[in-house]
């Protein structure tokens, strides 16, 4: 269908070079498709023709945005607010990109400016909920998540946000509560089952909590806090084979993932690989120099092989890298 409108738009311009609908068209058509440098090109024709169109505009500003070109996107985003300053989709869009780029204040504005044009845009308030709550704010964060579900009961998205606050002030019942009702509206949302699977985790639910983070891995194959949360549950079931294999498929997504890592080189550990378990912790300083829990580990292991310099040396950088913890000094 796209490359139909395509061709309908190519012979429109034949007949009117300068039309700014078919050139449009063939702008957002090429974004469409993932074409962004195409779509860039016959966008700023039609800007060249004519600056003050708000949607050829808005076009470009998500073409730059797609780009990673943020100044210049923000840039075509007050532009179209200077041309229509209630455009709410530019408002919306805007404060995003500003709460990407660390300029909450104007986030928080831009958020503000949207609901007031439309009282009835739940993104607005989700966005704006997850605002406050990144600045701490939980009361404000949790009215702008009530404000969004009274206008929309079955906004998943909301529902999920409200049960990471409440499990964030460590009222894991509400919290479980929230995340499956959030799964009861949309059984989709891969990171409401991670959320559901780490509360239920930290009541000790663990085989709940295995069948939630596989269900948001199988979502999301390189949901890398879920697969790390199955690693932990296994291990909590005393399946240290299944852990070692969920350890070892985040290595393979990320082979810097340094708590991945000691989590893999302790269960080595456990198992007697001593070898095996010195050349995964001796991984993670390649990484961290002065990861202490490797340190003090490694340590461990070198005093067991009688390798008592090495065990002093790890030891002593583990302690001044971590002077408050016991168990090193213990060592």
């Amino acid at each position: 269908q796209i490359d139909a409108a395509l061709d309908e738009y190519r012979r429109a311009l034949v007949f009117s070079p300068q039309d700014i609908g078919s050139l449009l068209g063939i702008g957002q058509m090429f974004r469409e498709k993932g074409d962004v440098e195409q779509a860039i090109e016959y966008l700023i024709k039609a800007r060249a023709i004519d600056p003050d169109h708000r949607g050829v505009r808005f076009q470009l500003a998500l073409c730059f945005e797609l780009q990673g070109q943020l100044d210049q996107a923000q840039t075509e985003y007050r532009q179209a607010l200077r041309i229509d300053p209630k455009f709410t989709d530019g408002h919306f869009n805007l404060a995003v990109l500003y709460e990407r780029t660390g300029q909450i204040e104007a986030a928080e504005s831009h958020y503000q400016e949207v609901i007031r044009l439309k009282p009835d845009f739940t993104e607005a308030y989700n966005n704006l909920g997850l605002l406050h709550d990144r600045l701490g704010h939980s009361q404000k964060a949790l009215d702008a998540y009530l404000r969004a579900i009274a206008i929309n009961p079955d906004y998943a998205r909301a529902h999920n946000n409200i049960g990471v606050l409440y499990w964030k002030n460590g009222a894991l019942g509400q919290a479980q509560a929230a995340f499956q009702k959030a799964l009861s509206l949309d059984p989709s949302l891969a990171q409401a089952h991670y959320n559901l699977g780490a509360v239920l985790e930290a009541q000790h639910a663990y085989t709940g909590a295995a069948d939630a983070y596989q269900t948001a891995i199988r979502l999301d194959a390189t949901h890398r806090d879920a697969i790390f949360g199955l690693g932990s549950v296994y291990q909590a079931l005393g399946d240290n084979e299944k852990a070692e294999a969920a350890y070892l498929r985040l290595l393979d997504l990320d082979p810097n993932d340094v708590a991945a890592r000691l989590k893999f080189a302790e269960i080595l550990d456990v198992e007697g690989k001593t070898e095996g378990a010195i050349d995964a912790y001796e991984r993670v300083l390649q990484t961290t120099p002065d990861d202490a829990d490797a340190l003090n580990n490694l340590g461990v292991l070198f005093f067991k092989k009688k390798a008592y310099q090495k065990a002093l040396d790890c030891l002593n950088r583990a302690n001044i890298n971590d002077p408050q913890r016991a168990d090193i000094q213990n060592n």
